[in-house]
């Protein structure tokens, strides 16, 4: 990315032991919820759910971007938007958290036949410092964080993990 400040961890993931996703074809991506306490566009948080489908969809996976009846072989992917911040690109410039641009999603697979949670991942980005090098930042940081996760749900589905 290029950006000062730019916390590069990756997301954290748990899947239940024994659980592997290999064999499940089909998902069901639920719009994202908004969780964060601020107001958020409604075209981001569409955005973050179209991001988690295509990855799947070309991983080869049948996706349905809605819930519904038949989810005996489904896995439900819940997405929570539990922080959103926007931040300013002056005050990173001054630094030390002022202004900074925070996300953090997380994901939640349910197996929809017994409704048990199988697997979760959280991704959090921050962008604290950078000033007018961070300009755009905080239209960047919700793209990478579901980048992130959607990333981690398909090496789930792939490695198990």
């Amino acid at each position: 990315m290029g950006v000062s400040g730019w916390e590069k961890d990756g997301p954290i993931v748990w899947v239940e032991k024994g659980v592997t996703l290999k064999g499940h074809d089909t998902f069901v991506v639920l719009p994202v919820n908004n969780d964060s306490g601020n107001d958020v566009d409604e075209g981001l948080m569409t955005q973050m759910q179209q991001q988690i489908v295509q990855a799947l969809r070309n991983e080869g996976h049948n996706v349905i971007e809605h819930d519904y009846e038949s989810k005996h072989d489904a896995i439900i992917v819940k997405t929570i938007l539990l922080s959103y911040k926007t931040g300013d690109a002056v005050g990173r410039w001054f630094g030390f958290g002022a202004g900074a641009a925070k996300c953090t999603i997380r994901s939640t697979l349910i197996e929809a036949s017994t409704d048990n949670v199988i697997a979760e991942v959280i991704s959090t980005k921050v962008v604290d410092t950078g000033g007018l090098y961070s300009i755009g930042a905080d239209a960047r940081i919700a793209d990478d964080v579901t980048k992130d996760i959607s990333s981690a749900i398909i090496n789930i589905t792939q490695n198990g993990k």
